[in-house]
């Protein structure tokens, strides 16, 4: 079955979702459209975002208008916990909308520890509003993607184990529901090392109870190279997961 799947990212100060300025500048957005790959199948996505309150933005629709007959919607927010505060507001008048609300995210050192945010506040406003909680996982440090953090954990078993157990535990004590792993700019040399790490942290995530996902980047083939694009094995992640985000924009 295809699903169409609609991607919504909330107007915060978010690496790859905008920034805190546009807020400053007036009504513009990014939009995104791609395809997601799930086990029983293909499906689409777009991502959608805007730099003004998404709350005057979003059209009410009631979550159960959202399917017919061949084409059943999600819709998945981003956030990031700037503040407790910041992150509740942002959340009132969207995530009940919302299939899953992803909050990025939690940074993996290059020992597989994590950087903690500041969640507990905007996780109960989530399910308190009916949507799915999603934990993001990324090699993100000092302003960028960093390569060198994601060789380590796909290549030291004593960081890739400390990272599962890690993000098994976090997921249980706070109580998110799905997990979206999203390692970019990583060396076109470590593609499969990359799918070896999938291959043993995404079995024992779902084991746990849990969904799991990736974010992938663009490309036209599978033969496309580069360090955003040639680690990434759309056939393997789509066979691993429960289903895969491609990380596209049109800017208008």
């Amino acid at each position: 079955m295809r699903k169409f799947v609609i991607l919504l990212c909330l107007s915060l100060a978010l690496s790859g979702c905008g920034n805190g300025n546009d807020k400053k500048q007036g009504a513009s957005y990014d939009q995104q459209q791609g395809t997601t790959t799930q086990n029983e199948g293909d499906s689409s996505l777009i991502r959608i975002q805007h730099s003004q309150s998404p709350a005057k933005r979003i059209q009410k629709v009631n979550p159960d208008q959202t399917t017919s007959d061949k084409r059943p919607i999600n819709s998945i927010g981003f956030l990031e916990p700037i503040t407790p505060q910041q992150s509740v507001s942002d959340l009132k008048g969207v995530s009940q909308h919302l299939s899953y609300v992803a909050f990025f995210s939690y940074r993996v050192n290059a020992d597989g520890s994590l950087v903690p945010i500041e969640d507990s506040e905007a996780l109960a406003a989530v399910k308190k509003s009916g949507a799915i909680p999603m934990m993001v996982i990324t090699n993100f440090t000092e302003g960028n993607f960093s390569p060198d953090i994601a060789h380590r954990i796909f290549t030291d078993k004593t960081a890739s184990k400390s990272l599962i157990n890690g993000v098994i535990q976090t997921m249980k004590v706070k109580g998110y529901k799905a997990l979206n792993i999203d390692f970019e700019h990583i060396r076109e040399k470590d593609r499969e090392l990359y799918n070896g790490f999938l291959e043993t942290i995404l079995p024992q995530v779902r084991k746990a109870g849990f969904t799991v996902s990736t974010a992938l980047a663009p490309k036209t083939s599978d033969e496309q190279r580069g360090p955003w694009h040639g680690a990434h094995d759309y056939k393997r992640h789509g066979e691993l997961a429960d289903f895969v985000i491609l990380m596209t924009s049109l800017n208008p």
